[in-house]
């Protein structure tokens, strides 16, 4: 006797129904590639309404599943950036980065989410930015300073003084 189609999708263990949600959940994976797959790697063949069935009896767990950790992960990386801010490593970022980009595509993920992981990013990038001006700006004071003092040496000559100048502001 044939088993019924939602039954044969009951007889795979757990990782295979792992493997099955992800390939379902893979933005640009059809079920009809879906199917393909289940049958290669399962030897099972399944129809569309099936694997619709499968879906919202499993991959919707995961997907809560996922959304849950994601949402984990972004409480405690915005409890780190209160704690420390400014100390991350591109590291960290590239990983909230990563993070943001599989919310974002993630179906039933909430866009408030999304936009406040990547906030993150975009926190991490404001600090960046103005550290860089902060090191422009004691560069130019450095300069400043150094033209400053090379004017009022009474030591060196008009031309070396310039030569000075030229040295300082890089145009020599």
């Amino acid at each position: 006797m044939k088993p019924a189609p939602s039954a044969k999708l009951e007889l795979l263990d757990e990782n295979q129904k792992q493997e099955l949600c992800e390939w379902i959940l893979t933005p640009g994976l059809s079920y009809r590639l879906v199917k393909k797959m289940a049958a290669e790697e399962f030897k099972l063949e399944i129809s569309q309404s099936t694997l619709s069935r499968f879906y919202r009896s499993y991959c919707v767990v995961e997907l809560l599943r996922q959304r849950a950790d994601a949402v984990f992960v972004t409480d405690e990386i915005g409890k780190e950036i209160e704690r420390v801010p400014g100390r991350w490593d591109q590291a960290t970022i590239d990983a909230i980065k990563q993070k943001s980009f599989e919310m974002a595509i993630r179906p039933g993920s909430k866009p408030t989410d999304v936009k406040n992981l990547y906030s993150l990013v975009l926190k991490h990038r404001d600090q960046e930015m103005n550290e860089r001006k902060l090191k422009l700006l004691e560069a130019a004071e450095k300069k400043v300073r150094e033209a400053e003092e090379t004017t009022k040496n009474s030591t060196l000559s008009d031309e070396e003084k310039q030569q000075r100048m030229k040295e300082i502001f890089g145009l020599a």
